[in-house]
């Protein structure tokens, strides 16, 4: 499809209760200059049999993929978009009717946005409305950090082409990380400018979500110590209780007081302490909680020397889910044990043979050492 002006991505897995609701809502819209692409991400119910009823549809692409976990579905479809803005649909969710014209009509009129977005409508397993899910009114990095790395907007993306390269491709889609900010390689910090329009998407809320199971927890928890490591090279924030207690009181409305970051990475602890006990409460897998015991004893003159094999197969951000799956089936490379084994010893260093390679790794597993 040539001229789309929109492209909306569908991944999806083992919804078919409620896939053929969200593709309706998406062709029923007022505004049709649009792509729908489903990439479905390995189903083993009837999602495969509903989604294909749609792939003769003029505005419909359909791709299948074995079962790699969101991130990578998405990434996968990279090369089949063709809009001018994207937008992220999640297969158990809904577009608000015409929601799609007043969207396009905001960012066409705003040249100086990199997209929108909104609170969510909160639905139920029936659909029925059960109220808002409020967003913050302000986008600002140092929130963040503040709610140790919990996204203060939703990852349901809506953004110009020129930010889904930029932000989305390499922060989200690729280091599972919010979309919406990212780091430049001379280290300087980029936020996207989004406004926030009135409610156009419905969020179902219900017990098979998938951020409630262990998998979906630690993926998130990944992704959160992940951004929290990365923006505690820019910012750090005192006394992170009071200001936290300070953006509830006020709705998450004041950027919060930070000062030129010192000491890192021990100035990150409290917010990695907070995010895995809100994740996991006292109950922290070891593949988890070996972050921490890397923080409190890291010594930034302390060098061990790790080597790659020549044919390791890597991680990326977007590998986590399946990272998660290895581990529990004895799949996980031995290297990424044996860094976990000796994260204990808070290396500051690591002399290595692939230091290409030795980065990805220290990244996918939130080891912030130098390699050397």
């Amino acid at each position: 499809m040539r001229n789309v002006e929109i492209s909306i991505l569908m991944p999806t897995y083992n919804d078919e209760e409620y896939i053929e609701e969200s593709i309706e809502s998406v062709l029923a819209q007022d505004f049709q200059n649009f792509e729908l692409i489903i990439v479905n991400n390995g189903s083993t119910d009837n999602t495969d049999r509903i989604v294909k009823q749609y792939c003769g549809h003029t505005k419909v692409k359909c791709l299948a993929e074995k079962r790699l976990g969101q991130l990578n579905a998405l990434y996968r479809v990279i090369n089949m978009i063709n809009g001018r803005f994207i937008l992220l649909l999640h297969s158990d969710d809904l577009l608000v009717d015409g929601s799609l014209d007043i969207c396009y009509k905001t960012l066409v009129s705003n040249p100086n946005i990199d997209g929108v977005y909104s609170d969510l409508i909160k639905i139920d397993e029936t659909g029925k409305e059960k109220g808002l899910i409020h967003t913050s009114n302000v986008i600002d990095p140092k929130l963040l950090l503040l709610f140790a790395g919990s996204n203060i907007i939703p990852d349901i993306f809506f953004v110009k082409r020129e930010w889904f390269y930029r932000g989305v491709l390499r922060n989200y889609l690729l280091w599972n990380m919010p979309y919406w900010f990212y780091i430049e390689d001379n280290g300087s910090l980029k936020v996207a400018n989004l406004k926030k329009v009135r409610p156009f998407y419905k969020y179902r809320v219900y017990s098979g979500n998938y951020i409630n199971s262990d998998v979906g927890k630690f993926v998130s928890i990944n992704g959160r110590i992940r951004t929290i490591l990365t923006l505690g090279r820019v910012f750090h924030l005192p006394c992170p209780k009071f200001q936290r207690l300070f953006e509830y009181v006020f709705s998450k409305s004041i950027p919060p007081f930070s000062i030129p970051p010192k000491q890192y990475p021990k100035n990150v602890i409290p917010f990695v302490e907070y995010a895995i006990k809100s994740t996991y409460g006292r109950s922290v897998p070891w593949y988890v909680s070996y972050v921490l015991e890397y923080l409190k004893n890291y010594d930034p003159n302390k060098t061990i020397e790790i080597r790659l094999p020549g044919d390791i197969e890597v991680y990326y951000g977007r590998d986590v889910r399946q990272f998660y799956y290895d581990l529990h089936n004895n799949l996980v490379p031995d290297i990424y044990l044996e860094i976990i084994e000796k994260a204990n010893e808070g290396f500051g260093k690591v002399k290595t043979n692939n230091k290409l390679k030795m980065e990805i790794v220290l990244n996918f597993l939130n080891i912030p050492a130098t390699i050397i």
